[in-house]
């Protein structure tokens, strides 16, 4: 329809914005030398090379030794995977990294191979699941300043976005949601602090263009794409399991208030009882429709409005037992109209979702060889949308959509180390779901 193209139009406008201040914060295609191999390599592969690569050959201590003599191209790649016994190989319009055997090859075989191509082959390419960490130890209230976001791009503050640039991970010029390895994007499950998000993402209407959760409160971060135990259900692409922050005594800013590129937040946190317990709450308001006010003409108006808050509660009962409590809820609204002069169709539409999270957790060792960890949470998420499209004379369309979920979720997890080289692991989920 013609409103969702100029709604996504628009706020593209808004994301290339977006984009330009992220772009000047990092020089997304230089090499420095300290950094690691693989992070590298996907510098690289944003800008153009499109190289492939396992993680089984690029390990993570893997480090670019010296700064690179080349500057672009093959060259520079060669000379970045030298060191570690590794080229790239061409396949298409881009490369594979594969081991350099650097077996000498005997007279024989080299006047054979000089009336062929010159040219690599590959036996075999061996593809598995991976798993990814990004943390943050050290807090910061500078977003552009922490050293994993200068690695990862992103756009405002997204957690999500941070992903998109990892192997095998794409997504949509809006969305914040993935596709990891050509799965659908409701194949990826999402948990923060335990607790399954079935909403964590603001403006359905446009797929999902913002996630509820911003990256300061982030403090360690797993994905996992493909090979996932039933721990986690029965997701097929991948799992991201977002731990937040616990602030503590060694937090150097525990009140903070300030704007983004596109949203104003607030938050405060600190400890108490001796630093057993810790609580944070954090807020924030968009406000892209005061930045699309400025750029949108009389006849076409496109509002998108959203907010977000989160908070967390916990308590070390003992030394072998933390309880804690968290919500996270998220509400957002867009309305777009679109004025005929008679003979164009006239369009308003307005849609209106919120979510509300509610979690429980304990922690509690046995020994420290048998662990268990439970959470109860609750979520209910609304989801309302009237528009109307009215051409004379032609054609008149109208929606009314009101949908309402609840969810109800036991999860449940025990661990026994039975020696160095031996873990079992059980537990048992349990879901109520209910929708009208």
């Amino acid at each position: 329809m013609n409103k969702n193209k100029n709604m996504k139009v628009t706020i593209g406008v808004v994301v290339l914005l977006m984009s330009g201040v992220v772009a000047a914060q990092t020089s997304a295609c230089e090499v420095h030398a300290g950094e690691s191999l693989a992070d590298a390599l996907q510098r690289l592969s944003h800008c153009g090379y499109e190289i492939s690569y396992s993680s089984a050959i690029v390990r993570p201590e893997m480090k670019v030794r010296t700064l690179p003599i080349s500057k672009e191209g093959e060259p520079l790649l060669q000379e970045l995977l030298m060191p570690w016994k590794l080229k790239a190989v061409k396949s298409g319009d881009g490369w594979i990294v594969v081991r350099d055997s650097d077996k000498k090859k005997s007279s024989n075989q080299t006047n054979n191979t000089a009336n062929t191509a010159d040219s690599e082959s590959i036996d075999q390419i061996i593809v598995t699941g991976s798993r990814y960490g990004i943390s943050d130890e050290k807090y910061s209230s500078a977003y552009i300043n922490r050293e994993a976001v200068k690695q990862t791009p992103h756009l405002a503050d997204d957690p999500m976005r941070m992903l998109k640039g990892l192997p095998g991970v794409t997504g949509g010029d809006f969305s914040a949601k993935l596709n990891i390895r050509g799965g659908r994007r409701d194949e990826v499950m999402l948990m923060v602090d335990g607790a399954e998000i079935h909403n964590g993402f603001h403006f359905s209407e446009v797929d999902g263009l913002l996630s509820a959760l911003d990256t300061n409160l982030v403090n360690s971060l797993d994905f996992m794409t493909g090979g996932m135990t039933s721990e986690w259900s029965n997701y097929m692409s991948g799992v991201i399991d977002i731990k937040s922050r616990d602030p503590g005594v060694q937090d150097e800013y525990h009140n903070a208030v300030g704007m983004s590129f596109i949203s104003a937040f607030a938050r405060t946190s600190g400890s108490f009882a001796d630093d057993k317990g810790s609580w944070l709450i954090a807020a924030r308001r968009g406000y892209l429709d005061l930045l699309l006010n400025q750029i949108q003409n009389s006849s076409e108006q496109t509002v998108p409005r959203y907010a977000d808050i989160f908070s967390s509660l916990r308590y070390t009962l003992s030394d072998t037992t933390t309880v804690s409590a968290h919500l996270l809820f998220g509400s957002d609204r867009m309305n777009y109209s679109q004025d005929g002069d008679g003979n164009d169709s006239r369009i308003n539409s307005d849609g209106k979702s919120s979510s509300t999270h509610l979690w429980v957790g304990l922690d509690h060792g046995f020994s420290d060889a048998l662990q268990t960890s439970m959470t109860v949470s609750y979520a209910q998420v609304s989801q309302r949308r009237k528009a109307q499209d009215m051409e004379p004379q032609k054609s008149t369309a109208a929606v009314d959509a009101d949908n309402h979920f609840s969810f109800i979720d036991l999860k449940n997890n025990w661990q026994w180390t039975v020696s160095n080289n031996q873990l079992i692991r059980w537990g048992i989920n349990g879901s109520n779901q209910h929708g009208r």
